[in-house]
């Protein structure tokens, strides 16, 4: 692994609120989420397997104030299993309110970005270097069964805010 890579983010230009889904340094699956009270990540702490597809996810329970991330991997090889799920509290309010949504990096727009030839910049930070397939966003928060659930059959899951497909 190359740094933090981000999978799905949404998170304002200046990073002070929002929230960013992708792998820690040590390559486990991992949420941010910035609030008034500061930025925490909650990992779980299990590096998933390279070259190795699996379903990830996270659910952030504002009232309740917590964070869950999961994964779960297509196929479980002897020796290794990178199946995990890690509950964590946060304080504040996660606001998302108008933040761009992006996949494969999150976007920033503050100083230090990398500068290219003839002195263009990039506003992505982060960089995913694997696979993003369906991605789908919720507007409440469920555990790893139930997403997986509705994964499998999304047209009847009435929370469904979005739903994309990137195999094509």
């Amino acid at each position: 692994l190359k740094g933090e890579q981000v999978i799905m983010a949404r998170i304002a230009p200046d990073g002070a609120r929002g929230w960013s889904l992708g792998l820690d340094l040590e390559g486990a699956l991992a949420m941010t989420v910035v609030t008034g009270k500061g930025s925490v990540t909650f990992s779980s702490g299990v590096p998933l397997l390279k070259k190795s597809w699996c379903f990830v996810g996270a659910s952030v329970d504002g009232e309740a104030g917590t964070v869950t991330v999961w994964q779960r991997p297509q196929k479980v090889w002897p020796g290794y299993d990178s199946t995990a799920d890690q509950a964590s509290a946060f304080q504040g309010y996660v606001d998302c309110g108008g933040r761009p949504l992006s996949f494969g990096a999150r976007y920033d727009r503050r100083e230090g970005r990398q500068t290219f030839g003839q002195g263009r910049q990039t506003f992505g930070q982060g960089h995913y270097n694997g696979k993003i397939d369906a991605p789908r966003l919720y507007r409440r928060a469920m555990g790893a069964a139930e997403a997986l659930a509705c994964h499998a059959e999304p047209w009847h899951e009435t929370s469904l805010i979005a739903a994309w497909d990137f195999s094509l």
